[in-house]
């Protein structure tokens, strides 16, 4: 008989309610072109640009705390590119509608966007939320024109009803970097794990990256 080899990665690790290294694509459903997951290169590439379409990918969680949860991932932001004045959102976190809504339809919603242009102070990591509004909507800037070419460690977590905060650091353990503790009480329902863009038009801006080594807990604000 043949020995059974065990991807540890296929099931989720002691407190983790999901996690993966992006080996398998099993659960993932896009929309659009422009994020997608490279399972030879163990990581979700994502391009974020204003091409009128809802380039997107979502992950469905099934269930998900009202109060607490935690959120991991390394974040690689490969090349970005500042060709005009127009604003460029590409949007990450938890949603209460799935990967084939864009970011325009009202929805409950936690995480954060990177907004790049070529205006003075327009490299930003910001935090967003939105409850029945678009994701984007209400934005706090975290730190001071954070964003840059590199490698990120994102931890976005609930941990009260009322309560999230979301930490961008370049530390792998997570530790340090800078964070924005925001108001999201009456939030609910944020099943799906979903990345995308802005659909709109109108600029040439664009930002490339990766994502890989994702973790997710559910009922806990502690990372898994």
């Amino acid at each position: 008989m043949s020995p059974t080899i065990f991807n540890p990665y296929r099931y989720a690790a002691a407190g983790c309610t999901y996690e993966t290294d992006f080996s398998s694509s099993d659960g993932w459903t896009t929309a659009g072109s422009n994020f997608t997951i490279d399972t030879g290169n163990n990581e979700l590439d994502w391009l974020g640009s204003r091409n009128g379409n809802n380039d997107a990918i979502g992950y469905d969680l099934t269930s998900v705390s009202d109060t607490e949860w935690n959120l991991r991932f390394k974040f690689v932001i490969n090349t970005i590119t500042n060709a005009d004045g127009g604003g460029l959102i590409t949007c990450f976190g938890l949603r209460s509608a799935n990967q084939t809504n864009n970011v325009n339809v009202d929805q409950d919603s936690i995480g954060f966007f990177t907004f790049n242009s070529s205006g003075a102070g327009e490299d930003d990591f910001r935090s967003c939320y939105g409850d029945n509004a678009r994701v984007y909507g209400n934005a706090s800037e975290i730190g001071t024109d954070l964003l840059a070419t590199g490698t990120w460690y994102i931890e976005i977590k609930r941990t009260a009803e009322d309560e999230a905060v979301v930490t961008v650091t370049d530390q792998s353990d997570y530790s340090g970097g800078t964070s924005n503790t925001i108001d999201v009480s009456g939030i609910a329902g944020l099943r799906y794990i979903v990345f995308s863009n802005q659909q709109s038009t109108g600029s040439s801006n664009q930002i490339i990256g990766t994502i890989q080594d994702l973790k997710f807990a559910n009922g806990t604000s502690e990372a898994c």
